[in-house]
């Protein structure tokens, strides 16, 4: 398992490969102001693509009516040759 995910509950998304990001937006919002979530860690990869995902989670933080801490973790792709 991944670190920072254990004891978390965690939504899986790729904004580059699916289609209708405005619905992952809906519930992100939904999440934050329903579900009272006490923060949001984002979790991606280092590539160019997973930056998608973080900017998704920024617009629906601004756009909930709760504030919250909006967290990023990295995880790092190290090749060894």
């Amino acid at each position: 398992m991944a670190p920072g995910l254990k004891g978390n509950r965690s939504p899986i998304a790729c904004p580059k490969l699916d289609e209708g990001k405005e619905v992952y937006l809906e519930k992100l919002v939904a999440l934050i102001d329903k579900a009272l979530i006490n923060t949001l860690t984002v979790m991606t990869m280092e590539v160019p693509c997973c930056a998608g995902l973080l900017r998704l989670a920024q617009e629906a933080a601004a756009q909930a009516s709760r504030k919250f801490p909006l967290n990023r973790l990295l995880w790092e792709l190290r090749a060894i040759f």
